[in-house]
């Protein structure tokens, strides 16, 4: 075979694998930020320092954190408002509660005024209502969870 001095012969298949490697790389670190981990209420109370220091040491590397079923037990307004958590989703039964009483409306409604302050998007949990879903937007909840 003659190899002509004067043309530049090179091979696809490298760059071919590093625009791959950098493709999966990018999005596996997309998905890796799109990921929010959920810590209910309730389990808050039996972490260790030493499990806390993991989940610190987890958001460091990018994930988010909820405060999940918020009002589904004794509810506990320094989680509200601990900056480790991103987000809070609202339990069910406070849900209903809100819905079915003036007074649980505005703990609710205060809960979730103080996580608006705060800048954290909200989740309620409810039945696939339309009048109900409406209600819950008019209160300021972002996101509602039917299932």
């Amino acid at each position: 075979m003659k190899v002509d001095p004067d043309v530049v012969y090179s091979n696809p298949l490298p760059h071919v694998l590093i625009l791959t490697a950098i493709v999966v790389g990018v999005a596996t670190t997309a998905l890796g930020l799109a990921l929010i981990l959920r810590i209910n209420e309730a389990d808050t109370r039996s972490l260790t320092p030493e499990q806390w220091n993991v989940l610190i040491q987890i958001k460091e590397q990018g994930f988010s954190f909820m405060l999940g079923e918020v009002g589904s037990g004794d509810s506990d307004i320094k989680l509200v408002a601990n900056e480790f958590f991103n987000s809070l989703q609202f339990s069910r039964s406070l849900v209903q509660q809100a819905l079915d009483s003036p007074h649980a409306e505005s703990v609710f409604r205060t809960v979730l005024n103080i996580a608006k302050e705060l800048g954290k998007p909200t989740l309620a949990k409810t039945k696939n209502d339309q009048a109900t879903i409406a209600r819950l937007h008019a209160w300021g909840i972002d996101y509602v969870d039917t299932a």
